[in-house]
């Protein structure tokens, strides 16, 4: 079988509801870091953004881009017996679609992996979003592991915010959170 990955990127994206913030991100952000990037719609927005900038920048895009998620089901029911393969090359193929690939540094891996490795890199990153397993454990380890990975007066911020595990790992250990539309969070550090 020869998947039709461009047909699978125009499917659409209901939930990527905060294209506005993510502009006004790569505004002020040069080097970030998008937790749970799966097909890549909002990773190659956010490129398209840091690409503009005059100075340009980098989008670290981290996902394990395999059968877990939300939408894991829905995409089995289309690719039966994929273990997340065409979903990998999917979001490669939007990359290359969008001519960002060359802002994009994708690491296929956990993101408390990925943070662990980029840490021990002794890495800083201007903004880190969060959008990965919205799981309330989850979301916490996410925070307090990336949390250290954001230079100061950087921002770190996510989605989903109107997810009720999302908001309380959020407001248990940011009291001070800000919200934007498109259901996102966010924190200078």
């Amino acid at each position: 079988m020869n998947p039709d990955y461009i047909a699978e990127i125009e499917r659409g994206y209901p939930w990527f509801t905060y294209a506005a913030f993510y502009d006004w991100l790569a505004e002020r952000c040069r080097d970030i870091v998008e937790v749970g990037s799966w097909k890549g719609f909002s990773t190659a927005h956010l490129a398209r953004a840091i690409k503009r900038r005059p100075d340009r920048g980098w989008l670290h895009a981290v996902d394990v881009w395999h059968n877990a998620g939300a939408y894991w089901g829905d995409f089995q029911k289309r690719f039966p017996g994929d273990t997340g393969e065409h979903l990998y090359q999917t979001f490669l193929t939007h990359l290359m679609a969008y001519d960002v690939q060359d802002v994009v540094i994708p690491y296929r891996m956990p993101s408390l992996i990925a943070a662990t490795v980029l840490a021990n890199q002794r890495r800083q990153f201007d903004a880190v979003f969060i959008d990965g397993d919205h799981t309330y454990p989850a979301v916490r380890a996410d925070i307090l592991t990336w949390l250290p990975l954001v230079r100061t007066g950087g921002i770190l911020s996510g989605h989903d915010y109107n997810n009720r595990h999302v908001r309380r790992a959020v407001d248990e250990l940011l009291p001070a959170v800000n919200q934007a539309e498109g259901h996102v969070w966010w924190v200078t550090v």
